[in-house]
Protein backbone atom coordinates (compact mmCIF):
# COMPACT_ATOMS: atom_id res chain seq x y z
CA UNK A 1 0.00 0.00 0.00
CA UNK A 2 1.35 3.50 -0.85
CA UNK A 3 2.46 5.56 2.12
CA UNK A 4 -0.06 7.94 3.66
CA UNK A 5 0.84 11.64 3.27
CA UNK A 6 1.86 13.16 6.59
CA UNK A 7 -1.03 15.64 6.46
CA UNK A 8 -3.52 12.72 6.49
CA UNK A 9 -2.03 10.63 9.30
CA UNK A 10 -4.51 11.84 11.96
CA UNK A 11 -7.72 13.44 10.69
CA UNK A 12 -10.53 15.17 12.59
CA UNK A 13 -13.95 15.34 10.89
CA UNK A 14 -17.09 17.30 11.78
CA UNK A 15 -20.48 16.64 10.20
CA UNK A 16 -23.67 18.55 11.13
CA UNK A 17 -26.85 16.47 11.05
CA UNK A 18 -30.27 17.99 11.70
CA UNK A 19 -32.30 14.95 12.70
CA UNK A 20 -34.43 13.85 9.77
CA UNK A 21 -35.14 10.16 9.28
CA UNK A 22 -35.22 10.29 5.49
CA UNK A 23 -31.67 11.72 5.49
CA UNK A 24 -30.20 8.78 7.40
CA UNK A 25 -29.38 6.76 4.26
CA UNK A 26 -27.16 9.52 2.87
CA UNK A 27 -25.56 10.06 6.28
CA UNK A 28 -24.74 6.36 6.30
CA UNK A 29 -23.07 6.71 2.89
CA UNK A 30 -20.92 9.52 4.30
CA UNK A 31 -19.91 7.59 7.41
CA UNK A 32 -19.16 4.47 5.38
CA UNK A 33 -16.92 6.48 3.05
CA UNK A 34 -14.96 7.80 6.05
CA UNK A 35 -14.83 4.36 7.66
CA UNK A 36 -12.94 3.09 4.60
CA UNK A 37 -10.08 5.56 4.99
CA UNK A 38 -6.83 3.70 5.82
CA UNK A 39 -5.74 6.24 8.40
CA UNK A 40 -6.46 7.39 11.94
CA UNK A 41 -9.64 9.45 12.06
CA UNK A 42 -12.01 10.91 14.66
CA UNK A 43 -15.54 11.93 13.67
CA UNK A 44 -17.99 14.18 15.47
CA UNK A 45 -21.53 14.24 14.09
CA UNK A 46 -23.23 17.29 15.57
CA UNK A 47 -26.96 16.87 15.96
CA UNK A 48 -30.00 18.39 17.61
CA UNK A 49 -30.92 14.77 18.52
CA UNK A 50 -27.57 13.40 19.69
CA UNK A 51 -29.02 10.53 21.72
CA UNK A 52 -31.16 9.21 18.87
CA UNK A 53 -28.23 9.53 16.53
CA UNK A 54 -25.96 7.68 18.98
CA UNK A 55 -28.40 4.75 18.96
CA UNK A 56 -28.50 4.82 15.16
CA UNK A 57 -24.71 4.80 14.85
CA UNK A 58 -24.54 1.88 17.26
CA UNK A 59 -26.92 -0.10 15.04
CA UNK A 60 -24.60 0.60 12.10
CA UNK A 61 -21.74 -0.97 14.11
CA UNK A 62 -19.31 1.92 13.78
CA UNK A 63 -16.47 2.17 16.27
CA UNK A 64 -15.95 4.61 19.10
CA UNK A 65 -14.24 7.08 16.78
CA UNK A 66 -17.71 7.89 15.37
CA UNK A 67 -19.44 10.01 18.01
CA UNK A 68 -22.73 11.87 17.94
CA UNK A 69 -22.48 15.09 19.93
CA UNK A 70 -24.98 17.75 20.89
CA UNK A 71 -25.52 20.88 18.85
CA UNK A 72 -27.20 24.10 19.98
CA UNK A 73 -30.26 23.38 22.12
CA UNK A 74 -32.05 26.61 21.20
CA UNK A 75 -31.34 26.41 17.50
CA UNK A 76 -33.44 28.69 15.31
CA UNK A 77 -32.38 27.13 12.03
CA UNK A 78 -30.66 23.88 10.95
CA UNK A 79 -27.73 26.01 9.75
CA UNK A 80 -26.93 26.71 13.42
CA UNK A 81 -25.56 23.17 13.51
CA UNK A 82 -23.07 24.12 10.82
CA UNK A 83 -21.73 26.90 13.02
CA UNK A 84 -21.60 24.58 16.04
CA UNK A 85 -18.85 22.56 14.39
CA UNK A 86 -16.40 25.41 15.02
CA UNK A 87 -16.33 24.72 18.77
CA UNK A 88 -15.47 21.06 18.23
CA UNK A 89 -12.85 21.98 15.65
CA UNK A 90 -11.26 24.43 18.05
CA UNK A 91 -11.11 21.88 20.87
CA UNK A 92 -9.49 19.35 18.52
CA UNK A 93 -7.05 21.96 17.20
CA UNK A 94 -5.91 22.86 20.70
CA UNK A 95 -4.91 19.27 21.43
CA UNK A 96 -2.20 19.51 18.77
CA UNK A 97 -2.86 15.89 17.83
CA UNK A 98 -4.50 16.24 14.42
CA UNK A 99 -2.82 16.81 11.07
CA UNK A 100 -5.92 17.68 9.04
CA UNK A 101 -9.42 18.99 9.70
CA UNK A 102 -12.47 18.26 7.57
CA UNK A 103 -15.95 19.75 7.53
CA UNK A 104 -18.52 17.73 5.58
CA UNK A 105 -22.24 18.00 5.13
CA UNK A 106 -24.34 14.95 5.90
CA UNK A 107 -24.97 13.99 2.26
CA UNK A 108 -21.46 14.25 0.80
CA UNK A 109 -19.45 11.01 0.80
CA UNK A 110 -15.71 11.74 0.64
CA UNK A 111 -13.69 8.92 -0.89
CA UNK A 112 -10.08 8.24 0.08
CA UNK A 113 -8.76 8.77 -3.46
CA UNK A 114 -10.39 12.21 -3.49
CA UNK A 115 -8.76 13.08 -0.18
CA UNK A 116 -5.39 11.82 -1.41
CA UNK A 117 -5.68 14.05 -4.46
CA UNK A 118 -6.33 17.02 -2.16
CA UNK A 119 -3.21 16.20 -0.11
CA UNK A 120 -0.98 16.01 -3.20
CA UNK A 121 -2.31 19.23 -4.70
CA UNK A 122 -2.47 21.20 -1.47
CA UNK A 123 1.23 20.59 -0.88
CA UNK A 124 1.94 22.80 -3.88
CA UNK A 125 -0.78 25.40 -3.23
CA UNK A 126 -0.58 26.03 0.51
CA UNK A 127 2.89 27.66 0.50
CA UNK A 128 1.45 30.26 -1.91
CA UNK A 129 -1.46 31.12 0.38
CA UNK A 130 -3.86 29.09 -1.75
CA UNK A 131 -6.07 26.14 -0.86
CA UNK A 132 -7.07 23.11 -2.88
CA UNK A 133 -10.85 23.29 -3.15
CA UNK A 134 -13.63 20.96 -4.33
CA UNK A 135 -16.83 21.27 -6.33
CA UNK A 136 -20.13 19.46 -5.80
CA UNK A 137 -21.88 17.30 -8.38
CA UNK A 138 -25.25 15.58 -8.69
CA UNK A 139 -26.78 13.09 -11.11
CA UNK A 140 -29.47 14.80 -13.14
CA UNK A 141 -32.88 13.08 -13.14
CA UNK A 142 -33.49 14.08 -16.77
CA UNK A 143 -30.56 12.24 -18.34
CA UNK A 144 -28.57 10.44 -15.62
CA UNK A 145 -25.42 12.46 -16.28
CA UNK A 146 -23.32 14.36 -13.78
CA UNK A 147 -23.87 18.10 -13.35
CA UNK A 148 -22.13 20.73 -11.24
CA UNK A 149 -24.44 22.00 -8.52
CA UNK A 150 -22.84 25.38 -7.83
CA UNK A 151 -21.71 26.52 -11.28
CA UNK A 152 -24.59 28.60 -12.56
CA UNK A 153 -24.36 28.31 -16.31
CA UNK A 154 -21.24 28.78 -18.39
CA UNK A 155 -18.62 30.90 -16.75
CA UNK A 156 -15.59 32.95 -17.67
CA UNK A 157 -12.68 32.91 -15.25
CA UNK A 158 -9.50 34.92 -15.12
CA UNK A 159 -7.51 33.38 -12.28
CA UNK A 160 -5.36 30.36 -13.00
CA UNK A 161 -1.94 29.15 -11.94
CA UNK A 162 0.47 26.60 -13.30
CA UNK A 163 2.75 24.82 -10.84
CA UNK A 164 5.93 23.12 -12.00
CA UNK A 165 6.85 20.36 -9.56
CA UNK A 166 10.12 18.73 -8.70
CA UNK A 167 10.03 16.50 -5.63
CA UNK A 168 8.30 17.14 -2.32
CA UNK A 169 8.66 15.24 0.93
CA UNK A 170 6.39 12.13 0.93
CA UNK A 171 4.66 13.20 -2.30
CA UNK A 172 5.69 11.13 -5.38
CA UNK A 173 6.93 13.08 -8.38
CA UNK A 174 4.05 11.95 -10.59
CA UNK A 175 1.36 12.75 -8.01
CA UNK A 176 -0.88 15.78 -7.98
CA UNK A 177 -1.87 18.22 -10.68
CA UNK A 178 -0.03 21.17 -12.15
CA UNK A 179 -2.81 23.49 -13.37
CA UNK A 180 -5.38 25.08 -11.08
CA UNK A 181 -8.16 27.61 -11.54
CA UNK A 182 -10.44 29.64 -9.28
CA UNK A 183 -14.10 28.93 -10.01
CA UNK A 184 -16.38 31.95 -10.30
CA UNK A 185 -18.54 30.44 -7.57
CA UNK A 186 -16.20 28.57 -5.20
CA UNK A 187 -18.90 27.21 -2.87
CA UNK A 188 -18.59 23.48 -2.12
CA UNK A 189 -20.33 22.97 1.28
CA UNK A 190 -17.13 21.43 2.69
CA UNK A 191 -13.50 22.10 3.43
CA UNK A 192 -10.30 20.23 4.17
CA UNK A 193 -7.46 22.07 5.92
CA UNK A 194 -4.04 21.28 7.29
CA UNK A 195 -3.38 22.03 10.95
CA UNK A 196 -1.35 25.10 9.96
CA UNK A 197 -4.18 26.58 7.90
CA UNK A 198 -6.70 25.68 10.60
CA UNK A 199 -4.68 27.55 13.25
CA UNK A 200 -4.58 30.59 11.01
CA UNK A 201 -8.31 30.29 10.33
CA UNK A 202 -9.22 30.03 14.02
CA UNK A 203 -7.31 33.25 14.75
CA UNK A 204 -8.85 35.19 11.84
CA UNK A 205 -11.97 37.38 11.54
CA UNK A 206 -13.43 34.76 9.17
CA UNK A 207 -13.83 32.37 12.10
CA UNK A 208 -16.95 34.24 13.27
CA UNK A 209 -17.91 36.17 10.12
CA UNK A 210 -21.45 35.40 8.95
CA UNK A 211 -21.57 38.00 6.19
CA UNK A 212 -22.08 35.70 3.25
CA UNK A 213 -21.12 36.76 -0.28
CA UNK A 214 -23.82 34.31 -1.37
CA UNK A 215 -26.48 36.47 0.26
CA UNK A 216 -27.85 33.80 2.61
CA UNK A 217 -29.45 35.30 5.70
CA UNK A 218 -28.40 32.46 8.00
CA UNK A 219 -24.79 32.58 6.90
CA UNK A 220 -24.71 28.80 6.63
CA UNK A 221 -22.58 29.04 3.53
CA UNK A 222 -19.93 30.93 5.48
CA UNK A 223 -19.92 28.24 8.18
CA UNK A 224 -19.00 25.77 5.46
CA UNK A 225 -16.70 27.85 3.26
CA UNK A 226 -15.45 30.97 5.05
CA UNK A 227 -12.00 29.40 5.20
CA UNK A 228 -11.42 29.99 1.47
CA UNK A 229 -11.63 33.76 2.09
CA UNK A 230 -8.68 33.55 4.46
CA UNK A 231 -6.12 36.06 3.10
CA UNK A 232 -6.43 35.21 -0.60
CA UNK A 233 -3.47 36.40 -2.68
CA UNK A 234 -3.78 39.73 -4.44
CA UNK A 235 -6.09 39.45 -7.43
CA UNK A 236 -7.96 36.37 -6.18
CA UNK A 237 -11.48 36.63 -4.78
CA UNK A 238 -10.94 33.46 -2.75
CA UNK A 239 -7.98 31.25 -1.93
CA UNK A 240 -9.77 28.11 -3.15
CA UNK A 241 -8.65 26.57 -6.44
CA UNK A 242 -9.51 23.34 -8.23
CA UNK A 243 -7.35 21.37 -10.68
CA UNK A 244 -8.31 21.80 -14.32
CA UNK A 245 -7.26 20.66 -17.76
CA UNK A 246 -5.41 23.60 -19.31
CA UNK A 247 -6.04 22.26 -22.81
CA UNK A 248 -9.81 21.78 -22.56
CA UNK A 249 -10.24 24.41 -19.83
CA UNK A 250 -12.50 22.23 -17.71
CA UNK A 251 -12.33 21.26 -14.01
CA UNK A 252 -10.99 17.78 -13.33
CA UNK A 253 -13.09 15.05 -11.65
CA UNK A 254 -10.40 14.68 -8.97
CA UNK A 255 -11.95 17.71 -7.25
CA UNK A 256 -15.55 16.50 -7.54
CA UNK A 257 -17.53 15.41 -4.48
CA UNK A 258 -20.93 13.82 -4.97
CA UNK A 259 -23.93 15.52 -3.39
CA UNK A 260 -25.65 12.21 -2.74
CA UNK A 261 -29.06 13.59 -1.85
CA UNK A 262 -29.49 14.89 -5.42
CA UNK A 263 -31.60 17.57 -3.83
CA UNK A 264 -30.63 20.54 -6.01
CA UNK A 265 -31.01 18.90 -9.42
CA UNK A 266 -34.12 17.10 -8.21
CA UNK A 267 -35.74 20.31 -6.97
CA UNK A 268 -34.94 22.01 -10.26
CA UNK A 269 -36.63 19.24 -12.23
CA UNK A 270 -39.74 19.34 -10.03
CA UNK A 271 -40.00 23.14 -10.00
CA UNK A 272 -39.77 23.47 -13.79
CA UNK A 273 -41.61 20.27 -14.69
CA UNK A 274 -39.00 18.51 -16.76
CA UNK A 275 -37.79 14.98 -16.21
CA UNK A 276 -36.74 13.72 -19.63
CA UNK A 277 -34.83 16.63 -21.20
CA UNK A 278 -32.06 19.02 -20.24
CA UNK A 279 -32.80 22.44 -18.71
CA UNK A 280 -33.77 25.18 -21.13
CA UNK A 281 -31.11 27.79 -21.94
CA UNK A 282 -33.02 30.46 -20.05
CA UNK A 283 -32.44 28.45 -16.84
CA UNK A 284 -28.69 29.05 -17.02
CA UNK A 285 -28.79 31.06 -13.80
CA UNK A 286 -29.99 28.01 -11.85
CA UNK A 287 -28.03 25.17 -10.29
CA UNK A 288 -27.42 21.93 -12.19
CA UNK A 289 -27.44 23.39 -15.68
CA UNK A 290 -23.88 22.59 -16.78
CA UNK A 291 -21.83 19.40 -16.92
CA UNK A 292 -18.22 19.68 -15.66
CA UNK A 293 -16.68 18.89 -19.05
CA UNK A 294 -18.78 21.63 -20.67
CA UNK A 295 -17.90 24.36 -18.21
CA UNK A 296 -16.09 26.95 -20.31
CA UNK A 297 -13.15 28.46 -18.48
CA UNK A 298 -11.43 31.44 -20.04
CA UNK A 299 -8.17 32.28 -18.28
CA UNK A 300 -6.78 35.74 -18.91
CA UNK A 301 -4.28 36.03 -16.06
CA UNK A 302 -1.87 33.17 -15.43
CA UNK A 303 0.68 32.86 -12.65
CA UNK A 304 3.48 30.28 -12.78
CA UNK A 305 5.22 29.11 -9.63
CA UNK A 306 7.95 26.48 -9.31
CA UNK A 307 8.00 24.06 -6.39
CA UNK A 308 11.42 22.88 -5.23
CA UNK A 309 12.63 20.12 -2.95
CA UNK A 310 11.79 20.79 0.72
Amino acid sequence: MPSIPTVLTNVFVCIPFFWTVHKLPTLRLVTESIGAWPTQVEIRIISNEAQRLTETLASWHFGQNFQAVAGPINHTHPFELTWAHRDYMLDALQTGAYTAFIYLEDDMPLRWHTLLSWAHDNTALEPMGLQRQFYRTEIAPWNGRTYMTDARGYTSLDKAISVSRTVHVDIPLDSGHTDFVALSDPYSAMYVASAAVMRKFAASPQWHDRNSPWGAESGGEMAANAIIFLDPPLGFWSAGLVPYDAATKTPLPAAAVEHASNRLCGDLAVKHHFHDHAPDPDLSTYFCTVEPHLLFIESHLTHTTAMTRL
